[in-house]
């Protein structure tokens, strides 16, 4: 299972709408089994989601995104955990637990209700699902 993360500085990047580097992480029965960096140049929303889609992303871990870029990544099949801050580091390791729902890795500004809030306007079949575990 891969999963991507717009990064800058070794951070979650604010805003994955605007995002330049991308971490796509993949994992097999649980253990990492490579990671790459890759530049992001795709500019338009559809564009974004057919590029993790070529790369064969299944979940993205970001920050902020629009919620058109966001319907995109769904209808591709990919999952969308939002509202996300940290560095990248701990939130690997949050990811790897299964606790990224927790209040510690809430980007700054954001609440647990902004993450439900956001689900339910978000009605495309791979939204609403919680970040699966390795």
């Amino acid at each position: 299972m891969k999963l991507a993360i717009p990064v800058s500085s070794g951070r979650v990047s604010n805003a994955f709408d605007f995002a330049r580097r991308l971490l796509v992480v993949e994992y097999e029965e649980g253990r990492e089994v490579a990671r790459i960096e890759v530049p992001l140049a795709e500019d338009l929303p559809l564009s974004r989601a057919h590029r993790l889609g070529a790369l064969g992303v299944r979940l993205l871990i970001c920050g902020a995104i629009s919620r058109p870029l966001a319907a995109h990544l769904a209808r591709v099949g990919i999952d969308v955990m939002p509202f996300v801050g940290g560095s990248v580091h701990e939130v690997l390791e949050g990811y790897r637990r299964g606790d990224l729902e927790s209040v510690r890795f809430l980007m700054p500004g954001s609440t647990a209700d902004d993450r439900t809030a956001w689900r339910k306007r978000l009605t495309a079949p791979a939204a609403g699902r919680t970040a699966r575990r390795p």
